[in-house]
């Protein structure tokens, strides 16, 4: 949270006025991947829209158990609804 009324600067205060005015560009998501528990993870995956495009890249993920699933945390540009 951040008062951009208070005259004091701060670090990053131009790129987060820029981000207001203009909006954010990406999202962190949180996806479940579905399949067995996974126990490690060398390899990365791309991550795709139902259309095949190509939004990100999957670099690491976990089993929870809390959730049973694997899940997994993305930083993802903003989609539309005709990329899903």
């Amino acid at each position: 949270m951040v008062d951009f009324h208070v005259e004091a600067d701060f670090v990053g205060k131009a790129a987060l006025l820029k981000i207001r005015d203009q909006g954010p560009k990406r999202a962190r998501m949180g996806f479940v991947i579905s399949g067995a528990p996974v126990q490690g993870f060398a390899h990365s995956m791309d991550v795709k829209t139902r259309n095949g495009q190509v939004l990100g890249l999957l670099s690491e993920f976990i089993y929870s158990p809390r959730f049973t699933s694997n899940i997994e945390v993305q930083e993802l540009p903003f989609l539309n609804e005709t990329m899903l």
